[in-house]
């Protein structure tokens, strides 16, 4: 595989919807193949630099490798049970290489940057992903961890979450498609989860799961299953030779959540290459 189609894959596992629906940025949305042809399905994707992501808040079997990193913003129009404006900021670096070994990603979310609540700056993770691409399967498996440490003003020491994913990509010529599912524990759990005496919601493992179709080269169509909730979305490249990536969504559009409104999700992510 050639440096630059190396550099394209790796960007867009960095590139995603930053799991803005909880105010807390995430990375993980990757495309991933050596096999340029196989994956995309047509000739146009090869003018593109970055490429759109395929899950709102879902962690995705694909991770980045060395020589590319982010950083973005993301922001929910309300925050989960409550009516505030609320956003987050993320960055984070590739490490590896996951087409021939082991990759991943080093990640660093800073929740509540909204400086009108009082609350800004008071939450932090830091976040860590290792994973392959297996290249013959269009197959990529991922185990991660976040809030391995960090800081939360409301929490002396902030539980740690923990996730596998597997993400298989159908290739074909009108629009390539990404399948992604995992189960995770803690922060992957319902919202909706009711404790009972012995029972916390560090201790609960729920599924997750997001499907993406690529009906252009600069812009792929997404459902996604997380923590409960049903969001819908879309990625976007404006720039074909700009490695920057807009996410725009709806969170909890079936309102899946008890107590919890719809509301519309966005985040604004730039790559470096190096």
């Amino acid at each position: 595989m050639n440096q630059r189609l190396k550099q394209l894959l790796s960007i867009a596992v960095l590139l995603p919807l930053c799991g803005a629906a909880f105010a807390q940025a995430d990375s993980g949305s990757v495309a991933m193949t050596s096999n340029k042809n196989a994956f995309f399905g047509a000739d146009s994707f090869s003018d593109v630099v970055a490429l759109p992501g395929f899950s709102v808040a879902a962690p995705t079997g694909m991770v980045a490798s060395w020589g590319v990193a982010y950083a973005g913003v993301s922001g929910i129009s309300k925050a989960v049970y409550s009516s505030q404006v609320d956003g987050a900021a993320s960055g984070g670096f590739g490490f590896g290489n996951a087409q021939e070994f082991i990759g991943g990603s080093i990640d660093l979310g800073i929740g509540s940057i909204n400086p009108t609540d009082g609350d800004a700056m008071s939450r932090g993770n830091i976040g860590i992903t290792l994973g392959h691409f297996f290249t013959d399967a269009l197959l990529g498996v991922s185990v991660g961890a976040k809030n391995i440490t960090g800081w939360d003003n409301d929490r002396q020491d902030p539980d740690p979450s923990y996730y596998v994913a597997v993400t298989k990509v159908l290739p074909n010529n009108l629009a390539p498609v990404m399948l992604n599912v995992g189960a995770g524990s803690n922060g992957y759990a319902k919202l909706n989860f009711r404790p009972s005496p012995g029972k916390e919601r560090k201790d609960e493992v729920d599924v997750f799961a997001s499907v993406a179709a690529y009906v252009h080269p600069q812009a792929s169509v997404v459902i996604d299953y997380t923590v409960g909730a049903t969001s819908i979305g879309t990625s976007l490249v404006p720039f074909a030779k700009l490695p920057l990536t807009v996410d725009l969504g709806f969170w909890n559009v079936l309102n899946d959540i008890d107590g919890a409104d719809p509301a519309f999700i966005g985040s604004l992510t730039y790559a470096f290459l190096f």
